[in-house]
């Protein structure tokens, strides 16, 4: 809960912690939705703006158990925005992110369950494996999704 409380406290006072914090300054602002593995490991997801774009950009980032080492950051984003809502962590420690995409090429894998539309606000569940890489990623415009437990 320490290192929870301690991550979130460099994003609100970011300036004053630069000197001991220095990973936390690379993540994105707009970072939210957080969670931890059994091995300790932390889990951010959330949106940001590329340099030289005028759009938002869905990312996961995994994070050592103390914080001090960048394990993978990951885009998950098409040419339009991209808005990471909601993060999970399995017990393999796969990382699980939905959000809304406006983007007609948002990236979809073989098999997804729907494909991206070219119009209109749509949602996604994308899966990334304990490495970083996309396993799994597939629109949900046409279902509703339900929390469970």
């Amino acid at each position: 809960m320490a290192r929870f409380l301690a991550f979130l406290l460099s994003f609100c006072a970011l300036s004053q912690l630069r000197a001991s914090v220095q990973l936390l300054a690379t993540l994105p602002n707009g970072a939210s939705p957080t969670a931890t593995h059994a091995a300790g490991n932390i889990y951010v997801a959330g949106s940001f703006v590329p340099a030289n774009k005028n759009f938002l950009s869905a990312f996961v980032a995994k994070l050592s158990a103390d914080g001090s080492k960048l394990v993978y950051f990951t885009v998950l984003a098409g040419s339009d925005n991209d808005v990471a809502a909601a993060l999970a962590v399995g017990s393999d420690g796969s990382a699980y992110v939905v959000g809304s995409t406006v983007s007609p090429d948002f990236p979809v894998t073989a098999g997804a369950l729907d494909a991206i539309s070219t119009g209109g606000t749509q949602g996604f569940l994308v899966k990334v494996n304990p490495a970083g890489s996309l396993v799994y990623s597939t629109s949900v415009s046409r279902y509703t999704l339900v929390s469970v437990g």
